[in-house]
């Protein structure tokens, strides 16, 4: 599972309004199934009022993938079956893939997703709700 980050300055997980980060080294470190060819690209875009993930799953059809929100965990889940032919060379993966992400703000749990042309679009949208402030009373 992976802590999201901004890509553009290792330091500004130092500055208080950036990204929630578990370790400074998340980041740094390979994903044991990309290593061996079993997981996907996602791109993660902050534009203010949402959030965006773009999944590259080229191949893969719509009814085999599968997206859940959880706890703040968004799961991105694809699986491809391999035809029953006689094959010479198999060079592509079959198989189940996923990739599992941190999600630091609360969000809505309306999901917008699509799928066009091998990419997964999800538009994640912030709650920005008065009932996620609580203030505390002093006494």
């Amino acid at each position: 599972m992976f802590d999201l980050i901004k890509k553009n300055d290792v330091f500004d997980v130092f500055r208080k309004d950036d990204w929630a980060l578990k370790s400074l080294f998340d980041d740094l470190t390979l994903d044991f199934n990309s290593f061996f060819g079993r997981s996907f690209n996602v791109d993660v875009v902050d534009e203010g009022e949402n959030l965006i993930f773009k999944a590259e799953l080229p191949g893969m059809e719509k009814d085999n993938l599968t997206v859940e929100l959880n706890n703040n965990i968004l799961s991105i889940k694809a699986d491809k079956k391999r035809e029953s032919k006689s094959y010479i060379r198999a060079e592509t993966y079959y198989g189940s893939m996923s990739r599992s992400f941190t999600i630091p703000y609360p969000v809505d749990e309306n999901i917008d997703a699509h799928y066009k042309d091998g990419i997964l679009t999800l538009v994640l949208k912030k709650k920005t709700d008065d009932k996620q402030l609580k203030k505390i009373e002093i006494k």
